[in-house]
Order: C-alpha cells, then structure tokens, then sequence
C-alpha cells in the first residue's frame, strides 16, 4: 500500500515537526476551512495555538491553502538542522526577502 500525504494534511495536523507551517508562516498563506457553520478563511499565523493545536473547530476540514504571489524582486530559503535524514528538525528557518530599489 502507498501511503501519499498532502500539502493541506500537513498544515492541518500542526506537528512543529514538519516543514510546511513554518515555510507557510513564512509566505503569509492562508487556510480555508469548511464544516457546518460554512467557510471561514484562517491567516497562517493565526492558524496554530500550539504544538498539535489548530484554529480548527470540531467537524471543520482544511479544504485550500492560498498563497499570495510574492513581489517581485523577492528571495527565499529553508533551511533545517537535523542529525540525519528523516529525523525531526533540532531548528528550522524560513525567510522571505524582498528587495526594493
């Protein structure tokens, strides 16, 4: 059996372990979610209360993540320090940079 994981999986689950969070914090993303009381829109940064804790609500499912286009002139890096590969991050950075001028 292949086990295939998704971009919006990662981001809901909130484990300070993995990488998209931060690079989504990062990127100033913004999450969609759906459940019985409708559609709401969640800023990234806003989205995670804690290690495993979300601004998701009881039958409420991540249903988009949106990402502004960066402006123009902009650089980026990720960057993590791990013993070995597969581990969790010892720390992680994510940076975003915009030039002007």
């Amino acid at each position: 059996m292949r086990y295939l994981g998704t971009l919006g999986g990662n981001v809901a689950n909130g484990d300070p372990g993995n990488d998209m969070p931060a690079v989504m914090l990062c990127l100033g993303a913004t999450y969609h979610v759906t459940g019985k009381g409708g559609e709401r829109a969640i800023a990234a940064r806003d989205f995670y209360q804690g290690a495993y804790f979300t601004a998701l609500e009881p039958g409420e499912i991540l249903t988009a993540v949106r990402i502004p286009a960066p402006a123009a002139g902009h650089g980026y890096a990720y960057n993590k320090l791990k013993r070995k590969i597969g581990d969790y991050a010892t720390a992680a950075a994510a940076v975003v940079l915009t030039l002007k001028g």
